[in-house]
């Protein structure tokens, strides 16, 4: 057994996040992947702990520790960019996604093929989903499937490794099935990292049924495997990719690999950011917009980078001298802490141990400080407010569900009490904004009227007679005058909840001093949410 000493050591203690995420090569098996989804701990996990817990998994499992750190680092990866996980940036490591938690939840199948589990029917609706989440994913399905409707027919995995991925990176190299041939070597033995990249989404898109094998192909005497989409895949780019919300970590955007990472990164997450804003921009007004951010950036490289944003996946269409972002997207950011923050956060730091504190033994440690952290974080922990929100009204005691991770334009969450009295039975259609102190921005109210009417007729279809509405964030500013907008366009009315007084709810919730059957008018108020 070779000596991992020193890999051991390395992974002692509390660890980094990697410096590259939603690529893949290796982990090709979703079997293998729902076993690393297991290990992550219900509250997150830093990303040393998941490695250690890897290779203990693989020592029980009688495998060789023989370059498992490598194949430790691909699994990291591969459970983000399948949408079981989303990085935790506070915490150097990975949480649980809705998906993530189904998963788990979900039955295994007991049949082996060559050696690995087969997915069950359920693990594959899962994966579905997940994996539609990660832009090359899609990439690969489109153009797998364009190859077919035009009568291009099968592909190769360095026909999509040729059109994969970022153009003039050297972390994606490519090489033609050709030259693999001229050097004498296999297929198995030669491939440019894209291919590998294509390799791995394929099997991935053959596991969940969307990919078959197409015919052999001859390249100079030697056989090389196709692919190709089987029909009912036309749906699903054409409706079920559009509505997915697609994660982008910015570590994404650039390889490790390039001399200038760090800088490519930053401009092409620059790029995202300000098309995510409107929906059309000029090129002029997207350089001179990034230009404000201190950012260099031309016109020629703004086409450069969104040609390469497009072969990784992202769906931005020009439509003459205009941009446009189709995709409805999640991006990722590290946290970085100016100076003149630093006190600031070690204030949020103090109000999460008071709070902790003081709600010890009636509300879990874990949502109080999640609820507080990722409520000031802003944009950078949207998501995992989203999730922290939706996980207090379960603790509450609603029948809650989080929405706003994939699901299309829909409300945050939607939480349910459900009496056996048709009429006392309500719903909360709710909007969690991370923010230290949100304002209620036009296009924010005018969302959660459309909310209001999608999900009102589905909680009558659910016979749930009786729904308002809530946001949730740290503290707000104008409040009455949104709320009675909304009210007064919508017949609903509604209410804002900051945080602190969430957790007051749930401490009484806790002490039995009120029962969640009784405070439907707390939410009806059209004003701050106050206990009564």
């Amino acid at each position: 057994m070779p000596n991992t000493s020193e890999a051991n050591r390395l992974y002692e203690g509390e660890g980094k996040l990697l410096t590259n995420y939603g690529w893949v090569q290796n982990t090709s098996n979703l079997s293998t992947v729902r076993d690393t989804v297991e290990l992550v701990a219900e509250d997150g996990m830093n990303h040393n702990a998941l490695m250690r817990a890897i290779r203990k998994q693989r020592i029980e499992n009688g495998m060789s520790l023989n370059k498992w750190t490598w194949d430790a680092r691909c699994r990291c990866k591969a459970i983000c960019a399948t949408g079981m996980v989303v990085l935790d940036r506070r915490n150097n490591g990975y949480v649980l996604t809705d998906l993530g938690k189904e998963l788990i939840l979900s039955p295994k199948s007991e049949s082996i093929q060559n050696g690995k589990r087969e997915l069950s029917n359920e693990e594959i609706e899962i994966f579905r989903k997940g994996i539609l989440t990660n832009p090359p994913v899609v990439r690969v399905l489109a153009l797998l499937n364009e190859n077919r409707k035009s009568g291009r027919g099968a592909m190769t995995k360095y026909d999509v490794g040729a059109e994969l991925g970022f153009v003039g990176d050297i972390g994606f190299t490519h090489y033609d099935a050709e030259f693999v041939v001229a050097s004498n070597k296999s297929f198995n033995d030669m491939e440019g990292d894209s291919d590998k990249w294509a390799r791995t989404i394929i099997s991935w898109l053959k596991q969940v049924g969307w990919v078959i094998d197409g015919e052999k192909f001859n390249c100079y005497g030697k056989q090389l495997r196709s692919y190709t989409t089987k029909t009912d895949v036309d749906r699903v780019l054409q409706y079920t990719v559009k509505s997915t919300i697609k994660y982008i970590p910015i570590e994404m955007l650039c390889s490790d690999h390039h001399p200038f990472t760090h800088l490519i990164q930053c401009r092409r997450a620059a790029i995202l950011e300000q098309l995510e804003k409107v929906p059309y921009m000029r090129k002029s007004e997207l350089v001179s917009n990034i230009a404000l951010q201190g950012i260099e950036i031309d016109k020629q490289q703004v086409d450069f980078d969104i040609i390469n944003l497009q072969q990784a996946g992202i769906a931005i269409f020009k439509e003459q001298s205009y941009y446009r972002l189709v995709d409805k997207i999640i991006l990722d950011k590290p946290i970085v802490i100016e100076e003149n923050e630093a006190e600031r956060i070690n204030e949020i730091e103090k109000q999460i141990e008071e709070k902790v504190t003081h709600y010890n033994g009636s509300i879990p440690s874990r949502i109080v400080a999640d609820l507080i952290r990722y409520g000031y974080d802003g944009r950078n922990s949207s998501t995992l407010f989203e999730m922290t929100v939706n996980t207090m009204f379960k603790f509450l005691g609603y029948e809650s569900e989080h929405l706003g991770e994939g699901k299309g334009r829909v409300a945050d969450v939607i939480s349910k009490y459900r009496s056996h009295l048709y009429a006392k039975s309500y719903g909360i259609i709710i909007d969690a904004k991370a923010y230290e102190r949100y304002n209620f921005p036009a296009g924010d109210v005018r969302k959660m009227k459309e909310y209001i009417s999608l999900h009102g007729e589905q909680l009558l279809e659910d016979k749930i007679p009786r729904h308002v509405f809530a946001f949730v964030s740290m503290d707000f500013t104008n409040e009455e005058s949104a709320l009675n907008e909304i009210a007064r366009d919508t017949a609903v009315n509604g209410t804002s909840i900051t945080v602190d007084t969430l957790l007051k709810l749930g401490e009484m919730v806790t002490n039995q001093e009120v029962n969640i059957a009784d405070i439907y008018d707390w939410y009806n108020t059209n004003k701050r949410f106050t206990i009564a």
